[in-house]
């Protein structure tokens, strides 16, 4: 059995289709479905249902995947300790927030990284639904590393908090809470709010502190672009409430507010490890988290530093 077959196979399934798989693999899309016909045979079963529109998994194929995955960590962790050049090399898969960049220390970590690492390809994936997505295709194997806005609730390797950032109110300029120095979270609970679709990090974080004090609220518009939910805000349609690392700036005539709230509610932006990721994945982790650290932050805010070599939190 070729190593490359396996390869094939997973990315097949984690694209969702052939082409995709082949133009992430920068493969013809004929070589990769005969490399998956190839395993196949070995095997002795299909290992998806082909149609027009989609492939998905057999029964067979939903057995392999997950033995495929290990298969290829395995491969992966031999080649990084006994490669006698202590390159680094592979694949690494990086879930991200589409709003939430660390305040361009990603975009730079990233350039850093791949200077310094060429024999590593990156491959960035966001997720329509927020961290709750994230944390299951970590889960799952789908990606290695993932920034995450809420806290996993699947098992992962590592995980360390890079920002930690309190939660104000974003307000319309001319709310009646807007002239309060703070705004009692029973009383804000009350309104109407503005916030991202169920999933995403902040959204989760907020509700479940909401719940902890008896307390809910409505949502009556839901935001996929984080970064909008003040504009919606200053057009009147709700209140929000969000962590300042992610609310810009109110300058004169913005027409939203922001103000502190009564209760400290916590929302810090994570980075995670999948079990069995490879020793890019832990450098590229420890990058981003000295990245942040010497990166500025908003008065309130904190950054945090990373996971070391075996997990620990320095």
């Amino acid at each position: 059995m070729d190593l490359r077959q396996l390869e094939y196979f997973v990315t097949v399934v984690d694209e969702g289709g052939f082409g995709r798989a082949a133009a992430r693999l920068f493969a013809a899309q004929s070589t990769v479905s005969a490399g998956v016909r190839a395993l196949e045979r070995e095997v002795g079963a299909s290992l998806f249902e082909r149609d027009t529109h989609r492939v998905a998994l057999t029964p067979a194929g939903e057995v392999a995947l997950p033995r495929a995955r290990r298969l290829l960590d395995e491969w992966a962790l031999l080649r990084d300790e006994v490669a006698d050049d202590g390159e680094l090399r592979g694949t690494l898969r990086i879930g991200i927030l589409t709003n939430v960049l660390v305040r361009g220390a990603l975009p730079r970590v990233l350039g850093t990284f791949r200077a310094r690492h060429p024999g590593v390809q990156l491959h960035l994936s966001p997720s329509a639904t927020g961290s709750a997505g994230l944390g299951a295709d970590l889960a799952a194997g789908r990606i290695d590393v993932a920034f995450l806005g809420a806290e996993p609730t699947e098992a992962v390797a590592d995980r360390a908090c890079l920002i930690a950032s309190e939660f104000v109110a974003v307000l319309p300029a001319d709310h009646p809470l807007a002239a309060s120095r703070t705004v009692p979270l029973a009383r804000l609970a009350e309104e109407d709010f503005v916030d991202s679709p169920a999933g995403f990090g902040q959204r989760s974080v907020f509700d479940a502190a909401l719940a902890a004090r008896g307390l809910a609220r409505r949502t009556i518009v839901e935001v996929g672009d984080v970064a909008q939910i003040p504009e919606f805000v200053a057009a009147g349609l709700g209140v929000a409430a969000m962590p300042r690392y992610l609310v810009p700036d109110a300058p004169r005539g913005a027409g939203f507010a922001l103000r502190p709230l009564d209760e400290r509610i916590e929302w810090r932006l994570l980075i995670a490890v999948r079990p069995g990721a490879s020793r890019a994945a832990r450098v590229f982790v420890d990058a981003v988290a000295a990245e942040v650290a010497a990166a500025s932050v908003l008065p309130g805010d904190s950054a945090r530093t990373g996971i070391g070599a075996r997990g620990r939190r320095r």
